[in-house]
């Protein structure tokens, strides 16, 4: 039986690649409250932090066949949650700015087009 807490990152890597949840499991455990620290400091709102690193998570194991790691994987892992966090955040001004010039355009009386209208209700399924 693996003591898996004992073991190295490469170990767990190898053994998660062929399917081991234990190993997945291990490595989440160990790397998860960091990235979420390492997150928060990026984009301050725990929710979405989580998402983040849950994503990273799920990623991770559904490509875990696959995966070409070439340094520690805690470099990898934080590397791809500082990269996530970034696109988090452009998707978030990107909304912002939309929604806000929305605004602006409803407050000086003007009517939205269906089109408009439309990319108000795919912001807002999205949240």
């Amino acid at each position: 039986m693996t003591n898996y807490a004992a073991t190295d990152d490469a170990m767990l890597l190898d053994l998660m690649k062929a399917g081991d949840h234990d190993a997945f499991t291990a490595i989440y455990n160990k790397y998860s409250y960091p990235l979420m620290q390492h997150v928060m400091k990026a984009v301050r709102i725990y929710s979405e932090a989580e998402d983040i690193v849950q994503e990273l998570f799920v990623s991770l194991w559904k490509n875990r066949e696959k995966l070409e790691i070439q340094y520690a994987l805690s470099t990898y892992l934080f590397n791809s949650a500082r990269y996530m966090a970034i696109r988090n955040i452009a998707r978030n001004l990107n909304r912002s700015n939309y929604l806000q010039r929305l605004s602006d355009q409803l407050d000086n009386g003007g009517v939205p087009s269906p089109e408009t209208l439309l990319h108000m209700r795919n912001l807002e399924e999205k949240k």
